[in-house]
């Protein structure tokens, strides 16, 4: 193609009456130096007669044809790769360009040489070119943009979606940072690209209207935003998080107040990403009745019978939920809920109106956006204590009161070792068994039988009968199983808290080493040790695997840095001996992210405050059934585990940014690597739960054929490590050799990094001029790093993306 200042390139696929409209509104521009190129997927409609048309009129307009569609992220790429213009616009072939866009676009990227590329506003419109809403800019100022300002305003939640259609982008800054592309969703491709820009180059907006958006329902992208099932929230949560670690590569992450702000996003970023998961992942998190049951019991116990509360829940939960309260909305008008308040100013104003009526002020989980949407009101709300915050509700007591001298009566024993319960009244008795017969002498027995329908009571009040440091707690309803595990540590009036499950075992010794560990480590929150896992008949299986361990005190930080690396070793709850003071510092059992990792999230917020013990002998056994809930959890194909576990691992990672350690760049740029990496990981784990979010793996596949055919000669050797999981057919053509090698066959993954540096060079020096790494084997380029080190260091690396890596290999060293 001849080499014109700009480069219009439109993608089209079936839409030639549509697309009639939109080459008709770019043509009428009145730019001189442009040219027009037609990306046309292998239509059956009459688009080539359409396009030829205006070809045999216009010399500008160039007409392709792929012979095959080859899918919409590749004809997108297609036109980045054939272009050879200083700038290009790739515009969709419904939308249309109004007068004067490529001028003014021309214009400003000419003024303002730092600016990677530009975009402008958008109107949407109808099938039928009725005007629409005018896409809001939000609070971005027009003019030049800090690409970094620009992504400061996307992870503060307040960014102005870009529409590709809108944006004229400087081809040397594709260059630089690839092409369209995602690792999490295949609608959000375009803002992980002008993400990756914005890391690097400036940004300029022209705030006019000089783009129309069509909308029309047969576009995928309006089931990806816009229903109820629809991904498009979740994935963006996932490019803005992405957002957060190239702010934290930038030079104004050597400042710490910045890493703390960066650290309190990706904290709330990700918790509102878990939330977004909820209702496509129904097994994922508590029900909405379930948490309204908790918040219930929370402001039950916190608020006196009497009191009035300001309530601010957006008139979604109920102002009679908690009984003989009396809660007023906030706005409130005549004792309606009025909406929310315009402004900062306004919310303070209004609660000033309410405060002397009220005690406290409530915000439930569904109104958290107010803290940080309203900042000059939150900060008005820090002059009160904050009584009560966790991912359900949080409490400000605007009235304080004077403490009960009865609530903080020490408990006569050193330890107390609660068990909850619910209906297993014959394994519980097994349990109680093995908990009083540890020879540690200063300890408590408090059941909390979760309103059993059982013989629970009668097999605990015989044990009490027999031994006076028994008690037995019954909720009079179930209140739910971290309901029951936080009533443990509510109830706790001893400095050391141990939880064991009901159907676990406590060999003999557990008390008296956890409890020494813990006198001899003041610094550390917990203890813990090694466990077993046993049947349902008691029969032995497997010990827990510590190798990663170091017996003795463990660093938090270096605790937390061994679940970024993905070496999490996981701490069974019942194997825990807590130090009550550091529960109080931290909070109790709880994560926005799963129900089933309240246990991870609570130990890795211990970890980001406080050491660890790690007692390196077996004193528990855990029992494994098939009744337990979180088997399905974890180990069925359908579970969410290992998707809510990732999650915790990037919580972990806020964690460790706000450590003394993050004062390294070369640690920020290690944390900023990992919560990529993790970021993308748990989109992966997202892709068969969630089937409507990204590529199918023979899509996916057929992209990798296009790529290694248009950069790899035929007749040319490669090496490829996909784990024998694509099959000979993808590479045609071609001598493909998988590798580790045996024969010509697929022999497994190498030992360790000198294995796989040393057949790497055997096949190198055996003919072999690329190395294909697949999406299924990236984890090698982490796991082997001296091999990838060595890659990187003497090969050029020709091809990157979230599908495929490509080596170049040059003639094998001397």
């Amino acid at each position: 193609m001849s080499a014109s200042k700009v480069t219009v390139a439109i993608p089209t696929y079936n839409r030639s009456q549509l697309l009639h409209v939109c080459l008709e509104s770019v043509l009428a521009q009145d730019y001189p130096d442009f040219q027009v190129v037609v990306l046309d997927n292998a239509s059956t409609d009459d688009t080539q007669a359409v396009v030829n048309f205006y070809a045999q009129h216009d010399k500008r307009v160039t007409y392709i044809r792929n012979e095959t569609n080859i899918g919409m992220l590749p004809n997108f790429n297609r036109a980045i790769e054939l272009n050879c213009s200083p700038y290009l616009n790739i515009f969709n072939d419904d939308d249309v360009m109004l007068p004067g866009f490529i001028r003014e676009s021309v214009l400003a990227l000419d003024v303002h040489k730092s600016a990677g590329f530009l975009f402008t506003l958008a109107r949407d419109i109808d099938i039928q070119g009725k005007p629409l809403e005018l896409l809001s800019a939000g609070d971005i100022p027009s003019g030049l943009i800090s690409g970094l300002d620009y992504l400061e305003l996307c992870i503060s939640g307040r960014n102005f979606f870009i529409h590709p259609s809108s944006v004229l982008v400087r081809s040397n800054a594709l260059a630089k940072v690839g092409s369209f592309d995602s690792p999490h969703a295949k609608h959000t491709i375009d803002f992980n690209l002008f993400f990756r820009l914005a890391a690097q180059f400036d940004i300029v907006f022209v705030k006019q209207e000089l783009i129309h958006i069509r909308i029309h329902p047969e576009q995928e992208s309006q089931a990806h935003w816009h229903t109820a099932t629809g991904t498009g929230k979740f994935a963006m949560m996932a490019e803005r998080i992405d957002a957060i670690a190239y702010l934290l590569q930038s030079q104004r992450a050597l400042d710490g107040s910045y890493q703390q702000w960066l650290a309190q996003r990706l904290l709330a970023l990700n918790a509102h990403k878990s939330e977004l998961a909820y209702p496509l992942l129904p097994n994922l998190y508590f029900t909405w009745d379930e948490r309204l049951c908790m918040v219930i019991q929370e402001l039950t116990a916190l608020i006196p019978p009497g009191d009035t509360f300001i309530l601010v829940d957006q008139d979604q939960w109920g102002h009679d939920a908690i009984a003989n309260r009396t809660a007023i909305p906030l706005i409130e008008c005549d004792g309606q809920y009025g909406g929310p308040p315009i402004d900062d100013a306004t919310a303070i104003a209004e609660f000033e109106r309410l405060r002397p009526r009220a005690t406290f002020i409530v915000f439930g989980w569904v109104a958290f956006w107010w803290l940080e949407y309203y900042p000059q009101f939150y900060h008005h709300l820090t002059q009160f204590r904050c009584v009560l915050k966790n991912t359900r509700v949080v409490v400000f007591e605007l009235q304080p009161r004077a403490i009960d001298a009865r609530s903080t009566t020490r408990s006569l024993a050193n330890v107390t070792v609660t068990i909850p319960t619910y209906n297993r009244a014959s394994l519980l008795k097994v349990c109680l068994a093995s908990v009083l017969a540890q020879d540690y002498p200063d300890f408590r027995v408090v059941v909390l039988d979760n309103a059993s329908d059982d013989d629970t009571e009668a097999v605990v009040r015989g044990f009490a009968a027999q031994n006076e440091r028994v008690s037995y707690i019954r909720n009079p309803t179930n209140i739910g199983m971290m309901g029951n595990l936080n009533r443990a540590i509510a109830i706790n009036s001893s400095p050391y808290l141990c939880i064991i499950h009901d159907d676990d075992l406590m060999l003999p010794g557990f008390l008296r080493e956890s409890v020494q560990a813990l006198t001899a480590h003041p610094s550390a929150a917990c203890s813990f040790t090694l466990i077993r896992d046993i049947d349902l008949d008691g029969t032995p299986r497997e010990l827990q695997d510590a190798k990663r361990l170091t017996k003795g005190l463990i660093n938090g930080s270096e605790y937390l840095e061994q679940a970024v690396s993905g070496n999490l070793f996981f701490i069974n709850d019942s194997s825990v001996l807590m130090r009550a003071t550091a529960l109080a510092q931290v909070g109790a059992f709880d994560s926005p992210h799963a129900k089933h990792t309240i246990d991870v999230n609570l130990y890795c917020r211990l970890a980001g405050q406080y050491d660890m013990v790690f007692i390196d002998q077996e004193l528990i056994h855990t029992r494994i059934h098939p009744g337990q809930d979180s088997q399905t959890h974890w180990q069925s194909p359908a579970g969410t585990g290992r998707f809510a576990i990732v999650a915790e691992y990037i919580d972990a990672i806020a964690y460790l940014l706000q450590s003394q350690r993050a004062e390294d760049a070369s640690y920020r740029q290690w944390l900023a690597q990992r919560l990529l990496a993790w970021n993308s990981h748990q989109s992966e784990l997202a892709y068969p739960l969630l089937p409507n979010l990204y590529f199918t793996w023979q899509q996916r596949l057929d992209m990798v054929a296009q790529e290694i055919t248009a950069i790899i000669p035929p007749r040319e050797t490669l090496i490829l490590v996909d784990q024998d999981q694509w099959g000979s057919e993808v590479v045609t053509n071609r001598v493909c050799i998988p590798f580790l090698e045996r024969d010509g066959q697929y022999w497994g993954p190498p030992v360790d990094d000198n294995n796989a540096i040393q057949e790497f060079q055997r096949l190198h020096h055996n003919g072999a001029n690329f190395i294909v790494f697949g999406w299924v084997a990236f984890w090698w380029l982490e796991h082997y790093s001296k091999f990838s080190h060595y890659l990187h260091t003497n090969f050029d690396c020709v091809l990157k993306n979230t599908r495929v890596v490509i080596f170049a290999l040059r003639q094998p060293p001397a």
